[in-house]
This record gives structure tokens, C-alpha cells and sequence, in this order.
């Protein structure tokens, strides 16, 4: 063996055994770290409330002088929609109209509560306006 030949042969052990301790050194720092955990919850974050069901959000906006101002406006645009032949109703269309011209905030979630109330109030809607069974109270 040429002394090139050693030196590279001694260099490359020496790179070895010192990656390995490199890579040693690394995973041991690694597995001594704690994981990461979120901060304790503060009272105010455990005691705050979600609103209860969408049944009773809804019928605290439908009590509120928007929601029944906007359930009142949706009625009316509904009725004059039957009366007028329409063959078909969709509440997101008459929801969407009422909140672009009367700008008037209408959560999503009320819509399909909303045609059930439009259809116990004016059967005359129950061919216009479809409705799915309800999943969840």
C-alpha cells in the first residue's frame, strides 16, 4: 500500500468515526428535547361559550330586530315569487337578494331553518321550496 493510499485510507476512518460522533451528538440532543406542547388553557378560554345549537342562534336572530326584519323580507320576496308562477324556489337565491339590497346579515346556517318556517307559515310554498330531512335538532 502506497502512502497515498494509507493517508486516504486514515483520513477516511477519521471522517467516519467523526460523522458518527456528529450524528451521535445530534440524535442524543434531539432525544433529550421535550416535545413542544400548547399553553395551558387559560379561564377564559375554557369557560367561553359556542352559542348552543343552531336552532337556538337562530331563533335568538329571528327575535332580534334584523333577523326578523330579514325573515320578513324573505317572506314577502317568497310570496311574490309563487305569486308570480314561479315554478321553483330556492331560499339561497331569496337570501342572497335580500342581503345584497337590504344589506342585511343572514348566517348560512339559518337558511334551511328559515324554508322550514316559510313552509309551516304558507303551505301554498310546499312545491316551490324543497327541503331535506333533517339530519341533527
Amino acid at each position: 500500500m502506497s502512502f497515498a493510499e494509507a493517508f486516504a485510507a486514515s483520513l477516511a476512518r477519521a471522517e467516519s468515526a467523526r460523522v458518527k460522533a456528529l450524528t451521535t451528538d445530534l440524535v442524543n440532543d434531539f432525544a433529550a428535547a421535550p416535545f413542544p406542547t400548547a399553553p395551558e388553557a387559560r379561564n377564559e378560554q375554557r369557560t367561553l361559550s359556542i352559542g348552543g345549537t343552531i336552532q337556538g342562534q337562530y331563533d335568538a336572530w329571528l327575535a332580534s330586530a334584523d333577523g326578523g326584519r330579514a325573515f320578513a323580507a324573505v317572506e314577502s320576496l317568497a310570496l311574490v315569487h309563487a305569486r308570480a308562477g314561479t315554478s321553483r324556489l330556492s331560499i339561497n337565491f331569496i337570501v342572497e337578494q335580500i342581503r345584497s339590497t337590504l344589506q342585511l346579515s343572514i348566517n348560512n346556517d339559518f337558511r334551511a331553518l328559515i324554508a322550514r318556517d316559510l313552509l309551516e307559515t304558507h303551505p301554498a310554498l310546499k312545491g316551490l321550496i324543497e327541503v331535506r330531512q333533517r339530519k341533527a335538532s
